[in-house]
């Protein structure tokens, strides 16, 4: 979208690409470290990949972690489903990261 609006609107060009990411839910139990306000979003690089996390707001049980790689795909013709590997990536890096075990929801 992005590359198509300066490309169209501004006349710059720029190499962008979309990618289908994977975004995971964590529980947490409430008042923990992990829990809103208390965790703060995190960054962890991994050779290939980028993982982040974030407090999540509208489910105080939970955080949100992402996988930010992924295929490349068409925002226009995007296909839903659950990318098993990557939530497997997901989990061992938050296992690795906050040695904790519990699953993703």
């Amino acid at each position: 979208y992005l590359g198509e609006f300066l490309s169209e609107s501004l006349g710059l060009e720029a190499d962008l690409k979309t990618l289908h990411t994977t975004v995971a839910y964590w529980g947490v139990d409430s008042g923990s470290l992990f829990a809103a306000p208390n965790m703060p979003v995190f960054i962890h690089y991994d050779g290939d990949a980028t993982f982040y996390g974030t407090p999540c707001l509208e489910k105080p049980s939970a955080f949100k972690c992402c996988l930010h790689t992924g295929p490349q795909c068409d925002p226009e013709r995007l296909e839903e489903g659950v990318d098993r590997e990557a939530v497997q990536r997901l989990q061992r890096t938050v296992d690795g990261l906050f040695d904790r075990g519990s699953g993703s929801r």
